[in-house]
């Protein structure tokens, strides 16, 4: 029941919350910290997505849960920045190509799984199942950071 206006108006946000993330990047892991801000914003966007399958009913309950769970685009935002910062310190300048593509592979396959897990999990028991599951294993992702040595974590 979306009009383009509204769809666009709710992709936009994502843009917008991402542009405010490179901007408050630098400045909030040097407030808080890189490892609590790498914490705070996978846990912070994992909430924000658990907002995707929530939303239903008249445009006028979801409208605003899409529009936040595109705007914390902004904490996947803060997220990449920070977690790519260690790879580019300690990875010798002649392998980060090598070590980029081989992430970005590793990353593209788990994707791909991902995205077939989700068809068969929605297939069988809908689609509103199937991105609670994405979310929830989004929000135990988080888990391990918690319990890494991140949580203290003021510089790399």
């Amino acid at each position: 029941g979306y009009t383009p206006l509204l769809v666009g108006l709710t992709v936009s946000m994502g843009g917008l919350g991402s542009l405010l993330g490179a901007f408050l990047a630098a400045p909030l892991a040097k407030y808080i910290g890189v490892g609590r801000t790498l914490i705070i914003a996978q846990f912070a966007f994992g909430l924000a997505n658990l907002l995707v399958p929530l939303a239903s009913g008249p445009v006028v309950v979801t409208l605003p849960l899409l529009l936040l769970s595109h705007f914390a685009d902004l904490c996947y935002v803060l997220y990449a920045i920070h977690e790519t910062r260690p790879r580019q310190a300690i990875i010798p300048e002649g392998m980060l190509g090598r070590v980029a593509s081989n992430f970005t592979l590793l990353t593209t396959v788990t994707l791909l799984l991902g995205v077939l897990a989700g068809g068969a999990i929605a297939s069988q028991w809908g689609a509103r199942t199937a991105l609670s599951v994405a979310v929830l294993i989004g929000l135990m992702s988080s888990v391990w950071l918690l319990a890494s040595l991140l949580r203290s974590s003021s510089e790399l």
